[in-house]
């Protein structure tokens, strides 16, 4: 799409979002949505989950949750990123950080008018992962300390996971902290963990001292190890979630098996680094997060209806 400062703004935006917030991590967001909620109201002895217009609103305030928080990141980077990515079309001038900002304040104002009128019971979670988000976007005040040790910034940033998998479980039943629920919550942090450090390692040829990569601080191999290691865990954590719903099952087989090939995709990188190979490892994470989301959800149907409301 060749875009120029004269082409639509809608036609602009669009190719902004393809580029940084693509519609098809939309895809993730919502089994994640429906997985969380599903979860919830089994963990309440539920019987049905009823899915109509306000889980639909429920699933946008989500959604347009992730893209403020792509919004801080860009406020945050624009500086460097005009450095190393001049090709973007934020860059380039075509969006102003300005018209992000206004859309980002009315998905905020989204949000708290849909937590206010259709899920109380959750506000209270929103307000908390909203004002953890805003300290993040303010790299908690201490941005050069964090910007020297990578691996600190992404555990600091990383409890905004949780939080947001507590207010999607907590939008329409109130939400017990069990052992399963806080096996649920720690499985999602692992396989954000597990996300955010595959991609970002790069090989070593393509390692630029002006962009921040794992694989730049400890090393390739080092850096792969730590997302599979993330990867296992979510896989112990999910199989006991898994044994605990439906006991022994053919489901149990399956995160086994992914991580069986997740484990062989991490090797032919440590074996041999290529550009693509490394390219790889940020899609196995992503595809491994998305299919044991469809696992659990699948698990968790065989114990439940599924009830439209429209």
């Amino acid at each position: 799409m060749n875009l120029t400062a004269n082409s639509p703004f809608v036609l602009r935006l669009w190719g902004y979002l393809q580029q940084r917030f693509p519609f098809q991590n939309g895809i993730l967001f919502l089994i994640l949505f429906i997985s969380a909620q599903v979860f919830s109201n089994f963990l309440n002895q539920q019987n049905s989950y009823s899915f109509g217009w306000v889980e639909i609103l429920g699933f946008i305030a989500v959604y347009f949750f992730f893209f403020v928080l792509r919004v801080f990141d860009e406020h945050k980077d624009y500086e460097i990123d005009c450095l190393n990515h001049p090709e973007r079309i934020l860059q380039k001038g075509l969006i102003k950080l300005q018209h992000l900002k206004i859309i980002a304040i009315g998905g905020v104002v989204f949000q708290f008018i849909y937590c206010i009128w259709l899920a109380p019971s959750g506000l209270y979670f929103w307000l908390i992962a909203f004002s953890f988000s805003v300290l993040m976007a303010k790299d908690f005040f201490i941005e050069s300390f964090l910007h020297k040790h990578l691996f600190i910034m992404m555990f600091t940033h990383a409890p905004v996971t949780p939080l947001v998998i507590i207010w999607m479980m907590t939008m329409s039943t109130l939400l017990g902290f069990s052992v399963l629920a806080i096996c649920f919550i720690l499985t999602c942090l692992c396989c954000g963990i597990a996300f955010e450090i595959s991609r970002k390692i790069k090989c070593p040829e393509d390692e630029v001292k002006t962009v921040d990569s794992y694989s730049q601080v400890v090393g390739y191999k080092a850096a792969s190890i730590y997302a599979f290691s993330a990867l296992f865990v979510s896989t112990l954590l999910l199989s006991y979630i898994l044994y605990a719903i439906i006991s022994l099952s053919i489901f149990l087989c399956i995160p086994i098996l992914l991580l069986m090939l997740s484990a062989y995709v991490f090797w032919q990188f440590i074996k041999n680094p290529t550009r693509k190979k490394a390219k790889t490892l940020e899609i196995t994470a992503s595809v491994y997060m998305l299919l044991m989301y469809l696992i659990l959800l699948a698990a968790l149907l065989t114990k439940m209806e599924w009830v439209w409301n429209f």
